[in-house]
């Protein structure tokens, strides 16, 4: 078996995931083959576990994914509106079926893409006004439009960097906060673990941290990154006032943070980064 991961390859040596053309698909009918999410099966998939997904790639083949054991079928994984199989495959995503009122997609309102961790697609997603809510015209309205489109958005709420009341910097909200507001997304180079390994061993005699552990690859937002990165540990639960999101946006892996609740303007921003006690060791607990 290959060691390289996917990552790796693509990275050392330059490999192109440019697939050849393929003949155009009919209309899809949603009705046909949308994928039964009541079933088990999905919830026994990686589907929707992030942590073990590995980068996507669409598959390309002729027949079903089963006959061919494509890579969507070997990695339980459903297959997007860019692959090439046949537009009545029943592993196909067709989105959610959420009504654009009452604030849909919100949290605890059972939204499908919710619970496979993942924001609605624009164009999958009819019902829920995703492509209303990512139009241009409509960046700074609310409205009655979906509400789990916030990484692909883009819209963050005001944060300000300042000194921390536990190590070096730290992030304060700059603006009134409520429940589930968008904070921001994590970025950073994505880079291998066996880079991240080389760099760990300088970051630990500077002592600093910014990176991000995916599966089969790591955001380092130490020299790309954006102010996030300066949101710094708490595992008091009294003390952690936002939450980490990793999502499937537009067939990518990306990382939101959210406001856990109301705050006001001028808190210091917590989150758990879940680390080892040993790692932790020589943390400074916050006040």
């Amino acid at each position: 078996e290959d060691p390289d991961s996917d990552l790796e390859r693509s990275m050392n040596y330059h490999i192109s995931y440019n697939f050849p053309q393929t003949p155009a698909q009919p209309p899809l009918d949603q009705n046909d083959y949308r994928p039964r999410y009541s079933n088990e099966k999905w919830q026994r998939t990686k589907t929707w576990n992030m942590k073990e997904r590995r980068p996507f790639h669409p598959c390309i083949h002729a027949g079903s994914c089963a006959d061919a054991n494509c890579r969507c079928f070997r990695e339980q994984i459903f297959c997007e509106r860019s692959c090439s199989c046949s537009a009545s495959c029943e592993r196909r995503y067709s989105g959610c079926t959420c009504k654009s009122k009452n604030l849909p997609c919100s949290p605890n309102k059972g939204c499908t893409c919710r619970a496979v961790n993942r924001e609605c697609d624009p164009e999958l997603c009819r019902g829920c006004g995703a492509a209303e809510a990512l139009d241009p015209n409509n960046r700074y309205r609310e409205g009655g439009a979906c509400r789990n489109v916030s990484i692909l958005r883009g819209v963050t709420k005001k944060t300000l960097l300042g000194t921390s009341t536990v190590h070096g910097w730290g992030l304060f909200t700059g603006e009134d906060f409520q429940q589930d507001d968008y904070i921001g997304e994590y970025t950073g180079e994505r880079i291998t673990e066996t880079e991240m390994s080389r760099r760990e061993v300088v970051y630990q005699h500077e002592d600093t941290m910014y990176g991000w552990g995916l599966t089969d690859s790591n955001i380092d937002g130490t020299h790309a990154g954006n102010r996030l990165r300066f949101i710094n540990h708490s595992r008091d639960k009294k003390v952690i006032n936002c939450y980490p999101r990793v999502e499937l946006c537009n067939t990518i892996i990306r990382i939101g943070l959210y406001a856990t609740g109301p705050m006001k303007a001028g808190i210091e921003l917590f989150f758990d980064y879940g680390y080892s006690d040993e790692v932790l060791k020589n943390f400074k607990p916050p006040k």
